[in-house]
């Protein structure tokens, strides 16, 4: 499979999430461990989740036109945000199930890394 495929299939599970954290946010907060701020605070997650639906949008566009500029940034971001996930685990009180989003977002950079080399490669030869 290559990048624009790892890419492309990575936007939707983006834009699930973000739309799970709009509408339904308590399925995360539970899957986590969290409990819910204050009611007055909540809309944040909808917003959280408006933003993720939106740069998953970004996600399957370029994965759609091949922006391969943009697969080789994603794999850095999505490296990034697992560190912090894992950051934000072991220095809070966060359950450790937090770490699986971020654990996710590294597979998939690793799977866009490769797929990014493959291309590379198959370009190379032909």
């Amino acid at each position: 499979m290559n990048a624009a495929k790892s890419i492309w299939l990575f936007g939707y599970y983006v834009i699930a999430m973000g739309l799970i954290l709009l509408f339904i946010p308590h399925i995360i907060l539970d899957f986590a461990g969290l409990t819910p701020v204050n009611p007055e605070h909540r809309f944040i997650y909808h917003i959280v989740g408006l933003i993720a639906s939106v740069v998953g949008l970004y996600y399957v566009h370029c994965g759609k036109t091949n922006q391969r500029e943009f697969f080789k940034i994603s794999v850095v971001g999505r490296m990034v945000f697992f560190v912090g996930a894992i950051v934000v685990v072991l220095l809070t009180s966060s359950n450790p199930k937090l770490a699986i989003i971020g654990i996710t977002d590294l597979l998939g950079a690793a799977w866009t890394y490769w797929a990014l080399k493959k291309d590379e490669k198959n370009n190379f030869l032909k």
